[in-house]
């Protein structure tokens, strides 16, 4: 069983809870779209999970709106998303850290001059326990005025999933090798 047939089956065995409306359910069935590349039904997905409350679907749905995946990009709707994550009483500490650094991210991006300021404050919250050591870096970035290089992966996604958008380490792609009936004339 390939992993496209095992993602289909996971989604088949919750599909009824995410379509009553059943938080988990919802996320579940995004993040089984996210595994097999499907970013637009992911991000539909998400955002259902978010309209329930759930501040980790905001952080994702922001994640797809800065970036594009499965959705026009928006940075001003990611902002708001990241904002959403960060109030919400449902999210995991980690969730929340990492929405405290892509809030930095899109205000660093979106307006670097008047954001530093808001933009070192989320990344301060962000890496104040020290296990978030792209946050640590990038305020050291922000600190010392040098912004060219921002990480934008995920962390604790797959290793192909979290660098999709990230400019500093999005996988390169391989070109194939012509096919021999193009060539044929």
């Amino acid at each position: 069983m390939n992993i496209v047939e095992r993602e289909a089956a996971f989604r088949a065995r919750w599909r009824s809870r995410a379509l009553r409306g059943d938080e988990c359910g919802a996320t579940n069935f995004a993040a089984s779209y996210r595994l097999v590349g499907n970013h637009r039904a992911a991000f539909q997905w998400f955002r259902r999970a978010a309209a329930l409350g759930s501040g980790d679907d905001f952080l994702d749905v922001g994640y797809a709106y800065q970036l594009g995946l499965g959705v026009r990009r928006n940075v001003v709707q990611a902002e708001r998303a990241y904002r959403a994550a960060i109030a919400s009483r449902f999210i995991t500490p980690y969730g929340r850290e990492e929405a405290q650094y892509f809030l930095a991210t899109v205000l660093l991006a979106a307006r670097p001059k008047r954001a530093t300021s808001e933009a070192r404050r989320a990344l301060q919250r962000a890496a104040s326990d020290q296990d978030y050591p792209q946050a640590e870096q990038l305020l050291e970035l922000v600190k010392a005025g040098s912004l060219e290089k921002i990480c934008l992966c995920r962390r604790r996604l797959l290793w192909r999933i979290a660098r999709l958008g990230c400019p500093l380490h999005k996988p390169k792609r391989r070109h194939s090798p012509p096919s021999a009936v193009a060539g044929a004339g």
